[in-house]
């Protein structure tokens, strides 16, 4: 499961959720200001993240999985 299942570019949209996690640590932990800016930039990043995630995939297209070969010695 995991990225083999979603596919890594779908999987890839989460690393945009960092800099939030950041910021919900950053606020209560070190006392760094939460103004509207970081709200709106906030805002912006789960809004972006929510339309890379909803993108429709045809019923018909195929799946695409890379084959996992042994390395050669």
């Amino acid at each position: 499961m995991g990225i083999a299942a979603v596919g890594a570019a779908r999987a890839g949209l989460y690393l945009y959720l960092e800099p939030l996690a950041t910021v919900a640590l950053a606020v209560p932990l070190l006392g760094e200001p939460f103004g509207v800016f970081t709200a709106l930039g906030g805002g912006s990043v789960l809004a972006g993240v929510y339309l890379g995630q909803r993108g429709q995939v045809p019923a018909d297209a195929p799946r695409v999985r890379p084959e996992v070969t042994a390395a050669e010695p």
